[in-house]
């Protein structure tokens, strides 16, 4: 019997794993992985991961890694649209309330204004925010701290690292939570 490819088995065992547990998975993995493995698996643990908001800090970390081949996050397609993104972005995030208060958001953000309002008002697997008040905010991004994108070109992973990457944050809308 031919023995699997350990790319193979990282990518089963992720896709084998629940969905709120994917991501902790990945982070036990990793440190078996090379780069190629690390970015690839990356992708899968957080685009098919539930209640983000526990791993928020967690995936921050895993995002700005500095193993090498960070485009290996994403395909081809994707690569591309991110390289031609404008210097500066608007994108939308649905958070609590208390996430926009306190100024440390997480790194999920979108081109599209609905899919934040799904993601604020509609989406029901965070279940350890599903409680709080939610707002769709707006804001504008500079290209240099958009790590990625995936989800046919609809979510940015925006991570800011210095003053002025992330501006202009006006509240969209809000509502009380379910």
């Amino acid at each position: 019997m031919k023995k699997p490819k350990i790319r193979e088995a990282f990518s089963d065992a992720l896709i084998l794993a629940d969905s709120y547990t994917r991501f902790a998975l990945f982070e036990e993995l990793s440190p078996f992985m090379n780069d190629a493995e690390y970015w690839e698996s990356l992708a899968m643990a957080h685009t098919g991961s539930d209640n983000g908001y526990v791993f928020r800090e967690r995936k921050k970390r895993a995002f700005l890694s500095p193993r090498k081949h960070r485009e290996l996050l994403m395909d081809p397609v994707q690569r591309n649209f991110l390289k031609n993104l404008p210097d500066k972005v608007t994108v939308y995030r649905g958070m609590t309330r208390q996430e926009y208060e306190s100024g440390e958001f997480g790194i999920s953000w979108t081109l599209d204004r609905v899919q934040a309002w799904f993601f604020a008002f509609i989406y029901i697997r965070n279940q350890d925010t599903h409680h709080l008040p939610k707002v769709v905010v707006q804001a504008t991004a500079r290209k240099e701290c958009i790590i990625a994108c995936f989800a046919g070109e609809s979510e940015l992973i925006v991570i800011p690292q210095k003053e002025g990457d992330l501006t202009n944050l006006v509240v969209l809308e809000e509502r009380e939570g379910r």
